[in-house]
């Protein structure tokens, strides 16, 4: 019975690892597939943007039409491992940057994006372009998917 019982516990504890979903901040770091490329880091950059603008509407559903103060309102840290965010809000558009804390093995430093890449995104089947900034200097517009 004692050999059963310890073979349930353990097929559970199997079953219950790796199925917490991770913050954007930790996918984002893993999905980062060509290291030092403009697209790649627009990618990981694009999804953790994304990610806190949705975060930010719903916030604003949720409260009445009022969009949060900062990121701590939202219940965001705005330091990752990888990342520093920020979020801005102008009237009624939530405007979010995100930059690598680490500049080495970077083609971009940051970039940001507003309310309008949710609209974007769901009109061009998950693609939405973000506004970055080069480290080598100057902005580019890229398109980078959720």
């Amino acid at each position: 019975m004692r050999p059963l019982i310890l073979l349930m516990f353990a097929v559970g504890l199997a079953g219950c690892s790796g199925s917490e979903k991770k913050p954007a901040g930790e996918r984002a770091s893993e999905q980062h597939q060509e290291p030092g490329s403009a697209q790649a880091d627009a990618d990981v950059l694009g999804r953790e943007i994304f990610d806190l603008v949705d975060r930010a509407m719903s916030y604003k559903s949720a409260h009445r039409g009022r969009l949060p103060r900062s990121l701590k309102e939202l219940g965001v840290d705005a330091l990752t491992p990888i990342t520093a965010r920020t979020l801005v809000v102008s009237g009624s558009v939530p405007d979010v940057t995100v930059e690598f804390r680490a500049k080495p093995n970077h083609t971009l430093g940051s970039c940001h994006g507003t309310s309008s890449i949710l609209e974007e995104s769901s009109m061009g089947g998950g693609e939405f372009s973000v506004m970055c900034n080069l480290l080598a200097g100057g902005t580019t517009t890229l398109h980078t998917r959720r």
